[in-house]
Protein backbone atom coordinates (compact mmCIF):
# COMPACT_ATOMS: atom_id res chain seq x y z
CA UNK A 1 0.00 0.00 0.00
CA UNK A 2 2.97 2.47 0.56
CA UNK A 3 4.81 1.52 -2.81
CA UNK A 4 0.33 2.60 -4.85
CA UNK A 5 0.46 5.61 -2.45
CA UNK A 6 3.99 6.63 -2.88
CA UNK A 7 2.95 5.94 -6.95
CA UNK A 8 0.07 8.01 -6.47
CA UNK A 9 1.18 10.73 -4.73
CA UNK A 10 4.05 11.00 -7.91
CA UNK A 11 0.97 10.67 -10.73
CA UNK A 12 -0.54 13.72 -8.91
CA UNK A 13 2.68 15.72 -8.78
CA UNK A 14 3.54 15.03 -12.25
CA UNK A 15 0.26 15.61 -13.94
CA UNK A 16 -1.07 17.66 -11.19
CA UNK A 17 -4.19 18.23 -14.56
CA UNK A 18 -5.51 14.94 -13.87
CA UNK A 19 -5.21 14.52 -9.99
CA UNK A 20 -8.50 15.22 -8.24
CA UNK A 21 -9.64 15.79 -4.96
CA UNK A 22 -9.96 11.84 -4.07
CA UNK A 23 -6.49 10.79 -5.32
CA UNK A 24 -5.12 13.80 -3.38
CA UNK A 25 -7.08 12.25 -0.51
CA UNK A 26 -6.44 8.73 -0.84
CA UNK A 27 -2.90 9.42 -0.27
CA UNK A 28 -3.67 11.33 2.88
CA UNK A 29 -6.06 8.62 4.30
CA UNK A 30 -3.59 5.62 3.63
CA UNK A 31 -0.84 8.02 5.11
CA UNK A 32 -2.89 8.65 8.01
CA UNK A 33 -3.66 5.17 8.39
CA UNK A 34 -0.50 3.91 8.10
CA UNK A 35 0.63 6.31 11.06
CA UNK A 36 -2.07 5.28 13.36
CA UNK A 37 -1.30 1.47 12.86
CA UNK A 38 2.25 2.46 14.12
CA UNK A 39 1.49 4.26 17.28
CA UNK A 40 -0.95 1.10 17.67
CA UNK A 41 1.97 -0.97 17.45
CA UNK A 42 4.54 1.70 19.74
CA UNK A 43 1.55 1.52 22.65
CA UNK A 44 1.24 -2.07 22.48
CA UNK A 45 4.86 -2.52 23.45
CA UNK A 46 4.69 -0.04 26.16
CA UNK A 47 1.82 -1.52 27.78
CA UNK A 48 1.69 -5.08 27.05
CA UNK A 49 4.06 -6.16 24.84
CA UNK A 50 4.27 -7.44 21.32
CA UNK A 51 2.56 -10.71 20.84
CA UNK A 52 5.32 -12.97 20.03
CA UNK A 53 4.72 -15.83 16.80
CA UNK A 54 6.52 -18.56 17.88
CA UNK A 55 6.51 -19.43 14.00
CA UNK A 56 7.05 -16.43 12.18
CA UNK A 57 8.74 -18.18 9.22
CA UNK A 58 5.55 -20.10 8.81
CA UNK A 59 2.93 -17.76 9.62
CA UNK A 60 4.84 -16.10 6.95
CA UNK A 61 4.89 -18.64 4.63
CA UNK A 62 1.12 -19.26 5.18
CA UNK A 63 0.13 -15.43 4.61
CA UNK A 64 1.70 -15.42 1.16
CA UNK A 65 0.14 -17.97 0.09
CA UNK A 66 -3.01 -16.22 -0.06
CA UNK A 67 -1.90 -12.48 -0.10
CA UNK A 68 0.74 -10.39 -1.78
CA UNK A 69 4.50 -9.90 -0.03
CA UNK A 70 3.43 -5.82 0.80
CA UNK A 71 0.04 -7.37 2.12
CA UNK A 72 2.30 -9.83 4.26
CA UNK A 73 4.13 -7.14 5.50
CA UNK A 74 0.85 -5.26 6.41
CA UNK A 75 -0.92 -8.23 8.00
CA UNK A 76 1.95 -8.89 10.46
CA UNK A 77 2.22 -4.99 11.71
CA UNK A 78 -1.73 -4.69 12.51
CA UNK A 79 -2.36 -8.17 13.96
CA UNK A 80 0.93 -9.21 15.30
CA UNK A 81 2.83 -5.94 15.83
CA UNK A 82 5.37 -6.94 13.63
CA UNK A 83 6.78 -4.37 11.35
CA UNK A 84 8.30 -6.32 8.79
CA UNK A 85 10.03 -4.67 5.69
CA UNK A 86 9.73 -6.65 2.50
CA UNK A 87 13.00 -7.92 1.99
CA UNK A 88 13.36 -9.30 5.27
CA UNK A 89 9.69 -11.33 4.92
CA UNK A 90 11.77 -12.68 1.66
CA UNK A 91 14.57 -13.41 3.63
CA UNK A 92 12.43 -14.92 6.52
CA UNK A 93 10.28 -17.17 3.73
CA UNK A 94 13.42 -17.96 1.61
CA UNK A 95 14.07 -18.22 -1.59
CA UNK A 96 11.57 -21.17 -2.85
CA UNK A 97 8.46 -19.42 -1.34
CA UNK A 98 9.68 -15.71 -2.67
CA UNK A 99 9.78 -17.20 -6.67
CA UNK A 100 6.34 -19.40 -5.89
CA UNK A 101 5.01 -16.19 -4.96
CA UNK A 102 6.33 -14.36 -8.03
CA UNK A 103 4.94 -16.93 -10.56
CA UNK A 104 1.24 -16.34 -9.11
CA UNK A 105 1.13 -12.67 -9.35
CA UNK A 106 3.11 -12.54 -12.82
CA UNK A 107 0.12 -15.09 -13.90
CA UNK A 108 -2.71 -12.86 -11.74
CA UNK A 109 -1.09 -9.57 -13.39
CA UNK A 110 -1.07 -11.34 -17.03
CA UNK A 111 -4.54 -12.35 -16.81
CA UNK A 112 -5.44 -9.10 -16.41
CA UNK A 113 -3.96 -7.48 -18.94
CA UNK A 114 -0.12 -6.22 -17.24
CA UNK A 115 2.52 -6.93 -19.56
CA UNK A 116 5.46 -8.45 -18.86
CA UNK A 117 7.59 -5.07 -19.20
CA UNK A 118 5.18 -3.39 -17.11
CA UNK A 119 5.38 -6.12 -14.62
CA UNK A 120 9.10 -5.82 -14.54
CA UNK A 121 9.17 -1.93 -14.02
CA UNK A 122 6.81 -1.93 -11.19
CA UNK A 123 8.62 -4.67 -8.93
CA UNK A 124 11.77 -2.55 -9.73
CA UNK A 125 10.03 0.34 -8.39
CA UNK A 126 9.00 -1.85 -5.45
CA UNK A 127 12.61 -2.45 -5.23
CA UNK A 128 11.94 -6.00 -5.10
CA UNK A 129 14.69 -8.30 -5.36
CA UNK A 130 15.56 -9.38 -9.05
CA UNK A 131 16.56 -13.22 -10.17
CA UNK A 132 21.31 -12.65 -9.48
CA UNK A 133 22.16 -9.36 -8.21
CA UNK A 134 20.51 -7.33 -11.18
CA UNK A 135 17.09 -5.82 -11.55
CA UNK A 136 13.73 -7.46 -13.07
CA UNK A 137 14.00 -7.64 -16.97
CA UNK A 138 11.06 -8.43 -19.09
CA UNK A 139 13.16 -11.93 -19.71
CA UNK A 140 13.61 -13.17 -15.85
CA UNK A 141 9.69 -12.04 -15.36
CA UNK A 142 9.13 -13.72 -18.64
CA UNK A 143 10.89 -17.22 -16.96
CA UNK A 144 8.42 -17.08 -14.56
CA UNK A 145 5.62 -17.98 -16.32
CA UNK A 146 4.79 -14.32 -17.89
Amino acid sequence: MDACADQLERLNKTYPELATDGSHEAVQKWRQRRGEIRLQVKEARKGHGVEIVKNLDQLCAELLQTNGLEDVSDILLEKHGIDMPVRELIKTVGKQAYIAAMRKEVRFLRQNGVAVEQIADLWNELERPGPGSGPWTESSVSLLGG
